[in-house]
């Protein structure tokens, strides 16, 4: 990971342990962002984070107000891939942890995948959303990348026939790839981060509503940092520009 990165990230909280094997890139903007995944997985550096094979699945984690959200939005157009927000299931202000929980153990299970929807309205549970295993997907939120949804999303895709030998084919053609082991094979986990100041008028801006409960989420943030998963790119946002 590129110095400049892994000081930022650090500064910003990130614990540097999760960091080692990380692809760093640090971007002007959520658009740059796009662009600069696409040319990492042109050169074999990652993964394809773009792919639309059955069980494919990227997830995208971060700060609040750090552009992932955006991101989400920009892949998915570029692929017609379907989103899904943690910020559909959280259950109130006070449950980032356990939608991080549900992200592995219900929306991206094996069998009976979905999720309840919350009704921030009601302040309760509403419908059940299905969630299609084969279906190529992006989850984005805090709290979507963990060890557990790292290894639910490679069971996923494992689920849909892509036997290890195929993987290990798939990523001896990657030039430049590192060799890892085959669960980390095709899995792209995300993480976005920008400076708190910028962060938090980005997210006031999109969202007024937000700014009474901004430092319990911040509290929330703080405490998953330790229940985070190793991103395989680590984006700095400078949001200086889009």
């Amino acid at each position: 990971m590129i110095n400049d990165i892994t000081t930022l990230f650090r500064e910003s909280g990130a614990a540097s342990s999760r960091l080692a094997s990380a692809v760093g890139i640090r971007v002007a903007s959520t658009d740059e962002g796009l662009v600069e995944l696409r040319r990492l997985v042109d050169q074999g550096t990652i993964p394809d984070c773009f792919s639309t094979e059955p069980g494919s699945t990227v997830l995208i984690d971060g700060l609040s107000g750090s552009g992932k959200t955006t991101l989400a939005k920009y892949m998915a157009e570029a692929t017609r891939t379907r989103v899904i927000h943690c910020d559909e299931f959280y259950p109130g202000w006070s449950g980032l942890m356990e939608a991080s929980r549900i992200v592995a153990d219900s929306v991206l299970a094996s069998a009976d995948a979905g999720y309840l929807r919350w009704d921030w309205t009601a302040d309760a549970p509403g419908e059940w959303v299905s969630v299609d295993p084969a279906e190529p997907l992006i989850v984005e939120g805090v709290g979507a990348v963990t060890p557990a949804s790292l290894e639910a999303a490679r069971r996923r895709l494992l689920d849909q026939g892509r036997d290890q030998q195929h993987l290990r084919d798939q990523r001896s053609r990657r030039s430049g790839y590192p060799p890892k082991t085959h669960e980390d094979a095709d899995i792209v986990a995300i993480e976005v981060r920008a400076d708190a100041h910028r962060r938090q008028q980005r997210a006031l801006h999109r969202d007024p509503g937000f700014k009474e409960f901004w430092a319990m989420w911040a509290e929330q943030e703080n405490e998953y940092e330790a229940s985070r998963g190793k991103p395989t790119v680590a984006i700095w946002n400078d949001l200086t520009a889009g």
